[in-house]
């Protein structure tokens, strides 16, 4: 006897088919096992064309729904997680900053005039060096030595002492002719001895005195005003007040006049100072 037909549509039973009770194809799970089991031994497993098309390597995690399902998922756990630190990074609050207290304006004044006072210092130090450097370089490059202030200058001080002369001619290294109020004198410096005419030094003492007396001069009447041979005898000043007696006697031009005069004392201790130091030709070795 026949047994009943199956029904319209399938092909035959599930025993005959090869399904399983549950509907799933018989030898599915055994054929699962025995991949695993070669993947434990160290064997390699064929790797399906869908599966490499998906990127899934040979070693891959078991989902229940599926090769492509568990792909799937990897890439949006992948893609969830970026995502995420994308919008946490964006999303971020912004650090701020500590607010400053407010400014002082009694102190922002105090602190620029203490920067405009040391502006102002630091200019007058680099204009002092600056100037500083200039005369010792010219002071190098001279023969004349550097000659401080000497003592007689403190004389020309007194301006009711003093008469504005105007220079004719330098003869020598301690005489001179001016013109004084429409009268043509002959002056000798009281307080100098300067080489005559002919004599070593003359010749640089001569020069000297005309450099330092230029156009005009300043003269000082002392006790006795002629010498035996009728020349005016005055302390002579240059305009700004230096003595030229004391600048010739200290550069090593002239001696010192050691008779009398009020500034012969001053004068001799520059002259021992010249002699000492070896200045000008008179001194020098």
């Amino acid at each position: 006897m026949a047994g009943p037909r199956p029904a319209a549509g399938r092909r035959g039973s599930p025993r005959q088919r090869g399904h399983g009770p549950d509907g799933r194809r018989a030898g599915t799970l055994s054929r699962r096992r025995h991949r695993r089991s070669r993947l434990r031994r160290g064997r390699p497993v064929r790797i399906r064309a869908r599966e490499r098309a998906a990127g899934v390597g040979r070693h891959r995690r078991r989902d229940r729904g599926g090769v492509g399902a568990g792909v799937a998922s990897a890439g949006c756990r992948v893609s969830d997680r970026r995502q995420h630190r994308l919008s946490s990074s964006r999303t971020r609050p912004a650090r701020r900053r500590r607010a400053l207290p407010p400014r002082d304006p009694r102190r922002e004044q105090r602190r620029k005039r203490q920067l405009g006072r040391w502006t102002l210092i630091s200019g007058i130090l680099v204009a002092i060096s600056v100037i500083a450097g200039a005369l010792l370089s010219r002071n190098r490059g001279s023969d004349a030595p550097v000659v401080p202030p000497p003592v007689a200058t403190l004389h020309a001080a007194d301006a009711a002492t003093l008469t504005l002369v105007d220079v004719r001619n330098v003869l020598d290294g301690d005489t001179l002719d001016v013109n004084a109020a429409s009268t043509r004198l002959r002056v000798r410096l009281f307080g100098v001895d300067a080489p005559e005419v002919g004599e070593p030094c003359a010749n640089e003492a001569t020069a000297r005195l005309a450099a330092l007396a230029g156009d005009a001069v300043l003269l000082r009447t002392d006790v006795r005003q002629q010498d035996p041979f009728g020349r005016e005898l005055r302390y002579v000043y240059t305009l700004d007040g230096g003595s030229i007696d004391a600048t010739l006697v200290a550069e090593g031009l002239a001696l010192a006049w050691r008779a009398d005069g009020a500034l012969r004392d001053a004068l001799v201790t520059i002259e021992e100072e010249a002699h000492a130091a070896g200045r000008g030709c008179l001194w020098r070795e």
